[in-house]
């Protein structure tokens, strides 16, 4: 960009966030910080999550939690289309609405979700007591702001975001953080237990029920599943945190050699020809089955639970997993561990990356990025893989949830 190009959207923000800060200093005028009281009191609560099917998982916790709460109230949630199943699944919201950003990833973006105003529009008329963004994204901030509740509650900033640029004014409370930055799964935690000021028990846990587990094991079986696998899952929404495919075929090779498994190698539809070559790789291709968009993220969470293992790199198939009791080892960039497997942070491989420091933010040097996740060997992963399907299974039991038994859990309508 230009000096002149720079100085117009110089000018273009000041003005922008001045129209932004004179409307907030209106609406919340004479509105005091939000207590305990306020929260429970709450009787139309909006939850923004319109981020990828990882972040929402990561947030479950967090939402059963607040549902649990305040059971009476109607709680309503914005999440991508790529996320609704999630939240569908989860049973929990009186209302589920879909929005697609235009910042979302190209690899899972859903065509033709653009409809901002109109989406505003409707939101709006349903005069929210509370809205929730969870993360502290900008631009949920801006959804917020736009939705225009009594209260727009945030936390004081977002972990992967530079905190001059946050809009925090938009917000009529901010959650102070934690520091140093926990793990995700506890940040949202954290948000919840300060609007109720108290602390109260919660389930890292995602209740899949013996129907589900059914599902997914007639799916598996239709694809030619049967008898012990192991799954795979080489990528991502983002290139820069995916690990050569050639790997994960050394990867896969040797655990047929050794062990008498299946190998499942997960991914969506547009995979399925990369998936396909990666099969055709291997040491022994006829015991390797190909799932390319055969499977929803409920059934993959419930086959991750029945699998052996699962070996994946950073993606939302890495938390299904982790929060469904399956056993992982995940291939993660060193600055995103803290939203890595929340259950089993020691199964978590890093490339080695000795005096760098390291950020979220893309730089001009991105082709640094790339070689730091191809600095993990394969050597390293074989290791924590022999070493995972070689010890005793865990000892926490992770049965299915009754058909039917979360009736505590649903929307205060549906009661």
């Amino acid at each position: 960009m230009t000096g002149s190009g720079e100085f117009l959207r110089g000018t273009y923000d000041a003005a922008r966030f001045g129209i932004y800060r004179a409307i907030a200093a209106f609406r919340y005028k004479g509105l005091g910080a939000v207590s305990p009281a306020d929260f429970f009191a709450s009787r139309s609560v909006m939850v923004l999550r319109p981020d990828g099917i990882g972040d929402m998982i990561m947030t479950l916790p967090a939402l059963f939690l607040l549902r649990r709460l305040i059971p009476n109230a109607r709680i309503d949630i914005l999440v991508r289309p790529s996320a609704a199943e999630v939240a569908r699944h989860a049973a929990i919201f009186d209302n589920i609405y879909e929005f697609e950003p235009r910042d979302a990833p190209v690899k899972t973006r859903a065509p033709g979700q653009h409809t901002f105003y109109p989406l505003m529009v409707q939101l709006r008329r349903n005069r929210y007591d509370l809205v929730i963004d969870i993360a502290g994204r900008s631009r949920t901030r801006k959804l917020g702001f736009s939705i225009g509740g009594r209260r727009l509650v945030s936390p004081s900033h977002y972990l992967y975001e530079n905190p001059g640029n946050n809009l925090h004014f938009l917000a009529s409370d901010l959650i102070a953080m934690p520091e140093p930055p926990r793990h995700s799964v506890d940040n949202f935690i954290h948000v919840i237990h300060t609007l109720a000021g108290r602390e109260d028990s919660w389930l890292y846990e995602w209740p899949l029920s013996s129907h589900d587990e059914q599902a997914a094991r007639e799916r598996l079986h239709d694809l030619g599943v049967h008898g012990d696998f192991v799954v795979i899952h080489p990528f991502s929404s983002d290139e820069l945190k995916d690990w050569p495919r050639e790997r994960f075929v050394e990867v896969g090779s040797a655990i047929l050699d050794r062990y008498d498994v299946s190998l499942v190698l997960s991914g969506s539809a547009r995979e399925a020809d990369l998936l396909r070559e990666m099969a055709a790789a291997v040491s022994q291709p006829e015991r390797c089955v190909v799932a390319a968009g055969a499977l929803t993220i409920v059934d993959i969470a419930a086959a991750c639970r029945m699998a052996k293992l699962l070996v994946t790199v950073d993606t939302s198939v890495m938390h299904a997993g982790d929060i469904a009791g399956a056993k992982v080892v995940a291939l993660m960039l060193p600055h995103n561990t803290i939203a890595g497997p929340y259950s089993q942070p020691q199964h978590v491989i890093l490339p080695a990356c000795p005096g760098e420091t390291f950020t979220q933010y893309r730089t001009p040097d991105d082709e640094r990025e790339v070689r730091r996740i191809d600095r993990i060997p394969v050597a390293d992963v074989l290791e924590r893989v022999i070493s995972a399907l070689d010890s005793a299974p865990s000892g926490v039991s992770h049965s299915p949830a009754p058909d039917g038994d979360t009736s505590s859990l649903r929307p205060s309508a549906e009661r």
